[in-house]
């Protein structure tokens, strides 16, 4: 991380920067199994120590790994994710990327921030009552940002280009980081 103008340089070679660094843990296989048995705050690999000094993490230490980071570089940044999963996000010019460090694969999608959170939509599906929940705490943390301040997710991929190649994974444009601000192989 201290290869690189963090002071001055855009924030999406501060995101991709922080998504390198966090690819370089593994992922703690034997922490997500514990987890039911020995509970997650007793693994490091749950925190952002376990990430970028044991070199291990699950999930949400990859997220609290870009967390930390993002706050020392400069860079607007959130968890998002659902029961047993969650990815960083990262505000890169007015837009949510998200990036899935569980993966092999370096590629940030534009971020569904309109998740509905995990309560309402498992009420939802069971065709339970839902009125308990507004137009607003019916999405994820985020989400509910969202709403508050009127964010549009982007879908026009000409202008997502400038980022770099863009394609889709899971139904979602996903955007591969520029070969610019790769250092990895």
């Amino acid at each position: 991380m201290n290869s690189f103008d963090w002071k001055n340089d855009s924030d999406i070679e501060k995101a991709t920067r922080i998504c390198e660094r966090i690819h370089k843990a593994t992922y703690d296989w034997d922490a997500a199994n514990e987890a039911y048995t020995t509970g997650w705050f007793e693994s490091l690999s749950y925190g952002a120590y376990g990430c970028l000094v044991k070199g291990k993490a699950v999930c949400q230490g990859y997220a609290e790994a870009a967390h930390l980071l993002g706050m020392a570089v400069g860079i607007k940044t959130m968890e998002m994710g659902d029961v047993g999963h969650t990815d960083p996000v990262f505000w890169v010019d007015g837009i949510w990327l998200a990036n899935e460090p569980t993966t092999p694969d370096k590629y940030f999608t534009v971020a569904d921030v309109y998740e509905y959170n995990p309560g309402y939509r498992s009420m939802l599906q069971a065709g339970l009552d839902t009125s308990a929940f507004t137009d607003i705490t019916k999405y994820q943390l985020l989400g509910q940002y969202c709403v508050q301040t009127g964010y549009t997710i982007p879908t026009d991929k000409e202008m997502l280009s400038q980022y770099g190649w863009i394609g889709e994974v899971f139904g979602k444009i996903s955007i591969d980081f520029k070969s610019e601000y790769r250092t990895w192989k």
